[in-house]
């Protein structure tokens, strides 16, 4: 067999009920050129068999067997064998179109590019939203460009974490030996992609939609038990910056300032929201660790008031609502914001 233009990883883990639709979206690609590499991370289910009975099909899947070491040491066990041009990683739930690779390679080949990024299409309770960047568009974008456009990003926003949206050329990869911190519950992505971007020289900004994430049940926002989302953020906003980047250390706190606020409204509504996982008592307590976190208070202050303005009246609200370290207003406001989405549904049904 000819080198492969592209290794895809694909760590798994019970992933039965979605694993088919994965695998179809893989092996319908209009790049033939490719491996598919899955890493069965000691499933209980009938995974593995899935994965068997299609290797026995076509001679692109490759299979590795390994006990349960968490999606890191997958992906890593991925990559140590990946023998194409390029590297991608796909959620064994999740799918991409068929013509994925082809366009994202021949990006990549065209403007001799490190990385691609593409755009991502959430699915989320039915509804799917496109997560963009604002980033120059099938332009080359140089050492110069990454630091003055996707680092900044990085830094304010958590939408751009994700390794699956991206193609990775496999000898950077390889000189920087880049690896995903397995001792990390959370965030392994956005260190990864960290350690690559602050490095890279080169990257192309692809609006194509090439990528679409489902949340199932156990996935990110919904497996509330096991992980701490808000440890996590604090984590990350008090880690330090490496010296490479080009900004003041008044700028870096205010985009980290602004990230922070934003992943502590997106924490919110996760644990406002009613669950078997959390007793009433536990989520209410968790809100209100958030809220009354001094560093929380400290990224307010922070938080430029001309982006406030910006914010939708609801955000605004909100915003408002931690300030004064109201639990009340934040129940009433998010109640208002489920009826009136639940009205709105009505109307259109």
């Amino acid at each position: 067999m000819e080198q492969p233009k592209v290794s895809v990883v694909i760590p798994v883990y019970n992933a039965a009920d979605y694993l088919e639709e994965c695998i179809q979206s893989l092996l319908t690609q209009s790049l033939q050129q490719c491996e598919f590499i899955f890493v069965n991370d000691g499933s209980s289910d009938h995974s593995q068999q899935l994965i068997e009975a299609y290797q026995e099909k076509d001679y692109r899947i490759k299979l590795l067997n390994q006990e349960n070491h968490g999606v890191s040491y997958a992906r890593n066990k991925g990559v140590e064998i990946a023998k194409g041009e390029y590297i991608g990683f796909i959620d064994a739930d999740d799918t991409i179109t068929e013509n994925t690779y082809q366009h994202v390679y021949q990006l990549a080949n065209q403007f001799d590019s490190e990385v691609v990024i593409f755009h991502l299409v959430e699915e989320v309770n039915g509804i799917q939203r496109v997560i963009s960047y604002p980033f120059p568009r099938r332009v080359k974008l140089h050492k110069k460009d990454i630091h003055e456009f996707i680092i900044p990003h990085m830094l304010q926003k958590e939408d751009f974490n994700s390794v699956c949206n991206k193609l990775y050329r496999r000898e950077t990869l390889n000189k920087l030996r880049l690896q995903f911190p397995i001792n990390e519950v959370l965030g392994e992505d956005g260190q990864f992609n960290w350690s690559f971007f602050l490095c890279a020289n080169s990257a192309i900004y692809s609006d194509f939609p090439g990528y679409y994430y489902r949340e199932v049940a156990g996935s990110a926002t919904r497996n509330l038990q096991e992980k701490d989302y808000f440890s996590h953020a604090l984590r990350s906003y008090q880690r330090s910056i490496p010296d490479r980047i080009e900004m003041s250390s008044p700028q870096i706190k205010t985009l980290k300032a602004m990230k922070l606020l934003h992943q502590v409204l997106a924490y919110i509504h996760i644990y406002i929201l009613p669950t078997n996982e959390l007793s009433k008592k536990e989520r209410r307590q968790y809100v209100q660790t958030m809220i009354h976190h001094p560093v929380v208070q400290e990224a307010l202050r922070l938080y430029p008031v001309e982006k406030v303005r910006m914010l939708g009246r609801y955000d605004r609200f909100l915003m408002k609502c931690i300030k004064h370290q109201s639990l009340l207003g934040l129940y009433s406001a998010t109640a208002y914001s489920r009826w009136r989405n639940r009205k709105k549904g009505e109307v259109h049904s």
